[in-house]
């Protein structure tokens, strides 16, 4: 019988759980131990915070957003197994949900969609515990009422039904400021997965690039392209594969990554098959968030990715399989 698989997200690193009597020579927590059923859990508490240098990018003032009625700060829920919480911004720092977390809402907010392609309106309920139930495991979350406007997720760990998740966020601006397009890939595209592929550890001589956006993320008025490279499969353990978001162009002098999950030919790990759900904007400062989706073995999970001078920092996220 297949063993189920529990994702939650500690730190922003993917914790995860592989099947009995699988190899657990994993990359992805060095941290983890594995239990008599085979599940491999975190010894570090999730934290409830998770601070971030702000960006000294200067951006245009936020717009006004639709009429609705907000939480006092942008929480944000996907509809992962359950309406699943990531957190929020409290203007400050981002603030992780976990098991134990008191959302700041009382029911009936209004939640605009962030995924690509979508203006969408929706409403949340109060808060629950019962989000990724698998095992009996819990987690703070807000049942939606249009679970389906954020897209589609993986159920069944083979990767043919792999879909885009994109989040809610009770936020009162409008979180699309500037226009996001699909894009065409460049000559110079591959190069530079090339490139950071090769700063990761990992060595190819091809890549391919599976999806291209453009947007302009800092708000400087020169639009960047994100794009992700990929040769990967959704399995327990793999060698030798690969998952990159990556943001190239506008003002910027070299090609940043996003997220990334890179497994060389010399480690065995957990793959992950990442696309870019949205860039929207989740704190009011002007700046956009990058919103990542990412499908694994038996389980999705989706993170948010925060600019900061120094590049792009994982900011809030959770995820489930079963």
């Amino acid at each position: 019988m297949r063993s189920r698989l529990i994702l939650i997200v500690a730190a922003l690193g993917l914790v995860n759980a592989c099947s009995s009597g699988a190899s657990t020579d994993t990359t992805l927590d060095p941290g983890s131990t594995s239990t008599s059923e085979g599940i491999i859990t975190t010894s570090t508490p999730v934290p409830t915070t998770t601070t971030v240098p702000t960006t000294t990018t200067t951006v245009p003032t936020t717009t006004t957003g639709p009429e609705g009625n907000w939480a006092d700060v942008p929480v944000v829920v996907y509809d992962g197994w359950g309406g699943m919480a990531l957190g929020w911004w409290d203007g400050a720092e981002w603030i992780q949900a976990s098991e134990e977390t008191i959302l700041p809402i009382s029911g009936g907010e209004t939640y605009q969609v962030a995924l690509f392609g979508s203006d969408v309106l929706i409403e949340g309920g109060a808060q629950h515990n019962d989000g990724c139930g698998v095992l009996g495991y819990t987690w703070a979350g807000v049942d939606l009422t249009d679970t389906a406007a954020l897209g589609t997720v993986i159920d069944d760990g083979t990767g043919e039904d792999r879909g885009i998740s994109g989040v809610a966020v009770s936020a009162p601006w409008n979180i699309h400021p500037r226009p996001i397009s699909e894009g065409e890939e460049s000559p110079d595209l591959p190069a530079d997965a090339l490139g950071l592929l090769a700063d990761l550890g990992f060595t190819t001589d091809s890549v391919s690039i599976v999806q291209v956006l453009e947007t302009d993320i800092d708000g400087d008025g020169a639009a960047e392209t994100l794009a992700v490279a990929e040769s990967t499969e959704l399995a327990n353990q793999a060698s030798g594969v690969y998952s990159l978001v990556f943001a190239v162009g506008g003002s910027w002098d070299d090609p940043r990554v996003v997220a990334e999950s890179v497994i060389p030919t010399t480690d065995v790990g957990f793959p992950a098959s990442l696309r870019v759900s949205d860039a929207a904007e989740l704190t009011g400062d002007g700046v956009l968030e990058i919103v990542i989706s990412a499908a694994v073995w038996e389980g999705t999970w989706v993170g948010v990715f925060h600019l900061t001078p120094d590049g792009f920092v994982p900011a809030i996220g959770a995820g489930c399989g079963s």
